[in-house]
């Protein structure tokens, strides 16, 4: 069965027009599908010297609503290859620089997050669970120790479903 996909998107891989994003966006995303979706979250992690040491959105269990987009992939996801290649052309947008086949940083990673009224096929995210095991670094992300865990050990991202704005 195949399935819907996209990204939740809440800084520069939706404008940003340095290196691959642009090329990115172009291949890999429907833009004329961006909807704005609520999402929490704040400031994190300083960026390095390339971004001008800025701050940069990141998600968090204890922000108040803020806003995202949410665009649909221009391809459906019908195997756990198909999933991983979005993860891993996704990863390369947000660091050009990463190994190819990378999905996570010491700063930051992938994650997935299910649509609670759909039916996600469980050996789909058995599989996403057995990759991100493989990944170094998997699950590392900027968040405060009192926000629990916002990426779980089996690739989930740990905040609710986003609302249409």
């Amino acid at each position: 069965m195949p399935l819907t996909a996209g990204v939740l998107i809440i800084g520069s891989l939706l404008w940003d027009s340095e290196e691959d994003r642009p090329s990115w966006r172009d291949v890999r995303l429907d833009i004329a599908s961006a909807q704005a979706v609520t999402a929490p979250i704040r400031y994190g992690r300083l960026s390095g010297k390339k971004r001008g040491h800025t701050y940069t959105m990141v998600f968090s269990r204890l922000c108040k609503i803020g806003q995202a987009k949410v665009v649909h992939c221009s391809n459906t996801v019908s195997s756990t290859a198909d999933l991983i290649e979005e993860a891993e052309h996704l990863w390369k947008a947000e660091q050009p620089g990463a190994d190819a086949g990378r999905i996570a940083a010491d700063w930051g990673c992938v994650a997935l997050l299910c649509n609670p009224d759909r039916k996600v096929p469980k050996d789909l995210l058995r599989a996403w669970a057995e990759r991100v095991e493989r990944e170094p670094n998997y699950g590392r992300v900027s968040q405060t120790q009192e926000e629990g865990i916002l990426v779980s050990k089996d690739g989930l991202l740990q905040i609710d479903w986003p609302r249409s704005v």
